[in-house]
């Protein structure tokens, strides 16, 4: 018994999920089972490719950034000309006293004799 040519269609339209594993329509944004996208636009020619892919199918560009680009995170979110403001200091400075005065407060206290 062989299948029918829209079986084919679909078996071959067909693409997985990288999360969950389930079976998706090809022309679907979003996993079904875990909303996940299933697809990634390219950054320099806008083409659709799946998310296992690592270069455009048009222009061979990278899709993803490699992980060695990654550690260097915190430079841009943390830039050297930063400078911690006097207020904010202040009030970092107030808070540690305040939970200084907590911990001595609760340790003044006399655990109850056992019985």
């Amino acid at each position: 018994m062989k299948p029918e040519a829209s079986q084919l269609k679909n078996t071959a339209a067909a693409i997985h999920c990288l999360k969950c594993g389930m079976k998706n329509d090809a022309d679907r944004d979003f996993c079904d089972n875990c909303n996940t996208t299933l697809y990634v636009s390219c950054e320099a020619c806008g083409a659709r490719n799946p998310r296992d892919v690592s270069r455009c199918k048009q222009c061979r560009q990278a899709l993803h950034r490699p992980f060695w680009r990654l550690r260097y995170w915190w430079r841009r979110t943390f830039p050297r000309t930063a400078r911690i403001k006097p207020a904010y200091f202040a009030l970092f400075a107030v808070l540690v006293l305040l939970v200084y005065r907590v911990v001595l407060f609760l340790a003044s206290f006399e655990s109850a004799p056992p019985q």
